[in-house]
Formats: structure tokens, sequence, C-alpha cells
């Protein structure tokens, strides 16, 4: 929720799923609430709709945001290996690995 390319998220849960969203939202700490929204879509009348509406205004807010130039050797990557399945040991990783 904090990553410099992400100028606004918007989190969607379901509202019957194991990991809640409001259990979710209390790990983050302080947050910009104009940058991040939540919603639960069993909450709402049409989700497709509020979806949309939480969407315009993330948009509002960050359409005059500014790029800023930053040096190559300030980027971090992170990187998690093999949760997908056998293919990402074969293809994934050794792309990943000559990338960097």
């Amino acid at each position: 929720m904090r990553h410099p390319n992400a100028g606004a998220v918007l989190v969607i849960g379901l509202g019957c799923e194991n990991n809640q969203v409001a259990a979710f939202r209390e790990t983050l700490g302080d947050i910009d609430p104009e940058r991040v929204h939540f919603m639960i879509c069993q909450q709402q009348d049409d989700e497709i709709e509020a979806g949309i509406e939480h969407l315009h205004q993330l948009y509002n807010v960050m359409r005059n945001d500014k790029r800023e130039p930053g040096k190559l050797s300030e980027l971090k990557f992170g990187l998690e290996c093999g949760g997908s399945d056998g293919l990402s040991g074969i293809t994934a990783n050794p792309m990943l690995g000559a990338f960097l």
C-alpha cells in the first residue's frame, strides 16, 4: 500500500473469505484514506457500480501525480520461487536470474 508505483489502491473482498478485508486493513497501520479504498462485495447492491465509483474517486486523487526520476541502482527487486507449479523453476526462475 506504500509502494511508490501505486498511486492508489482498491482492496476488494467478497465478505465470506477466510482472509477478511477488515483484518488485512488492521495490519496496514496508517494509510491515506484518499488513496486506499476498501470494498466488500456482499455489502453492495451492485458491486460493479460501486467498484467503478471507487476507481473514479481514486483516479481523481492521483491523476495529477507527477513521476520523479530515480536511479536504477536504487531499484529493489523481490523474488519468490516455486509457489505456482512445476514450470516456474523451468521458465520463470531462469528468466529472472538473467534479468538480475
